[in-house]
């Protein structure tokens, strides 16, 4: 894979699946770990699903890139290239073209040395000792929209003089990586991706008899969450009634471990710990069942404010190893917070990121888990399954192999997705998706405190609201996939599956 022969060999073949209609293709540059002097002008596959508009994000580098990240779970994105918009690195313009740089940044005694890259360094005080880049290299090419588009013959050269010309230090090319919060990316829209619901409505100067807020607010409190969800969109005072009865239930969930006057300053700290309530909690609030705990999780280093505040309500704080078979790597320390009420104690969970918060809601072996709720919205990255009360478990996991003192998950588990009976769509447990932009997240507004003076059309919509409470869903940039065969059989990904398999690594 690393020699000119192999590389042009194995875009021979992409190009022969394109050519199938198995997948999409991009003509991106390789410079080959033993393939000097020249650099390769070569096909990448587009990630299925993304074809219509694919970023540099949505490029399966793995074709050229030897173990870039696992096959399943979660992708830090920003630790496997760079994309650079200005050159030189710093100057007030953007260039018409945006250039992503993909390279493995491990040493690896069976993974060589770039020669070509070595090739192109050039010693001296400044820069010594020189960093090394190991395996292949792959270049990606962008316009400042963001879409990606064919390298051509003729930015051969320039590609290699930004690739001599990338930071050989650390420091520098940590901050070229995190030189826009957009991370690796050019983006091609910056809205805020939501799921809407078209309510089935005759017209508004004409509403159906049983639309009456009298009416409605007796029938409110029964309806399930998804019909509450879909009220949102509905004309006044649908959303407002929904909002309500959104909250009472959260503040009914939440109760047993905060008292109802403290919870909506218990959301004001976790916004300042950049977190969110996660875990058990999130389906307690769609059956009305009580939940056993309640977990949060917050930002890395964050978790002095939430020290105090729950201190102050008297709850007593130990530190546990994380359980990594629940949350994997990406928890630095969990914090355990006990009180006692009466004859029980309620236990409060904080689960310290070694990130952001959102890498601890993604690397969980379930999808019944990908549930996130802040200060200003309730956010779930599978809906459907949330709405049933389902869930997806990662490939590779065992459930028998948790822990004793791990409660068995309380939604129904499946181990693939073969009884569904629609195509997977955004939702397809093969393909890989993105924290950015991403097309399957529904997020619903909620306000931990009474809205009344908010004008109506804005009910159930994104809210205005102070940025740093959204972080939480555009901070980190991840990637993740629950499987690497869909089982679904009403969706092209499984159908094509096979006759992929004769084309591309996976």
């Amino acid at each position: 894979m690393y020699t000119k022969t192999d590389i042009l060999a194995r875009s021979d073949t992409i190009g022969n699946a394109h050519q199938a209609g198995l997948c999409a293709t991009v003509q991106c540059c390789v410079l080959g770990a033993e393939a000097p002097p020249d650099s390769l002008i070569v096909s990448v596959p587009i990630h299925p699903g993304y074809e219509d508009q694919p970023r540099n994000i949505d490029l399966d580098i793995d074709q050229y890139l030897e173990n870039a990240g696992p096959m399943v779970g979660v992708r830090a994105l920003n630790t496997v290239g760079v994309c650079l918009e200005q050159y030189p690195h710093g100057a007030p313009r953007r260039q018409k073209y945006s250039w992503s740089i993909f390279y493995v940044n491990q040493s690896n005694p069976l993974r060589p040395r770039n020669r070509m890259y070595d090739s192109l360094k050039v010693e001296t005080a400044a820069t010594w000792p020189l960093r090394s880049v190991y395996s292949n290299i792959v270049v990606v090419k962008s316009t400042r929209e963001g879409r990606v588009c064919n390298v051509e013959e003729k930015d051969r050269s320039l590609i290699e003089m930004l690739v001599y010309s990338f930071p050989t230090h650390t420091d520098d090319a940590l901050d070229m990586q995190l030189h826009r919060r957009r991370g690796l990316i050019s983006s091609i829209s910056d809205r805020v991706p939501c799921l809407f619901l078209i309510p089935p409505m005759q017209s508004p100067v004409q509403p159906h008899p049983i639309y009456h807020g009298d009416v409605l607010m007796n029938m409110v409190p029964h309806f399930h969450w998804a019909n509450l969800v879909m009220l949102l969109n509905f004309p006044f005072p649908g959303p407002e009634l929904a909002e309500k009865e959104m909250r009472l239930r959260i503040f009914e969930a939440l109760k047993t471990f905060i008292p109802p006057s403290d919870i909506p300053e218990f959301f004001d700290v976790l916004d300042l710990c950049e977190g969110a309530v996660v875990g058990s909690c999130f389906p307690g609030r769609l059956s009305k069942s009580k939940p056993f705990d309640l977990n949060v999780a917050l930002g890395h280093d964050r978790e002095d404010p939430m020290n105090s505040f729950l201190s102050r309500l008297g709850f007593q704080s130990t530190v546990q190893d994380p359980v990594k078979e629940i949350c994997g790597d990406s928890v630095g320390r969990v914090e355990v917070y006990r009180k006692r009420i009466g004859t029980k104690v309620v236990q409060i969970t904080a689960l310290v990121s070694k990130a952001e918060a959102l890498s601890v809601v993604l690397r969980s072996p379930f999808t019944g888990q990908m549930n996130a709720l802040t200060s200003t919205t309730i956010g779930s990255y599978y809906p459907r399954l949330m709405f049933r009360n389902e869930s997806l478990c990662l490939e590779g996991f065992d459930l028998s192999k948790l822990p004793p003192t791990i409660r068995p998950p309380t939604f129904a588990l499946f181990p693939d997705n073969s009884h569904w009976t629609n195509a997977c769509g955004v939702y397809c447990p093969a393909t890989w998706r993105k924290t950015y932009n991403d097309r399957g997240l529904a997020r619903y507004r909620w306000s931990v405190r009474s809205q009344t003076a908010g004008p109506a059309p804005l009910w159930g919509m994104p809210p205005d609201v102070d940025p740093r409470h959204e972080q939480l869903w555009k901070g980190e940039l991840l990637s993740w996939k629950m499987r690497r065969r869909c089982a679904n059989p009403h969706c092209p990904n499984m159908v094509l599956y096979d006759s992929r398999q004769q084309f591309l690594l996976s």
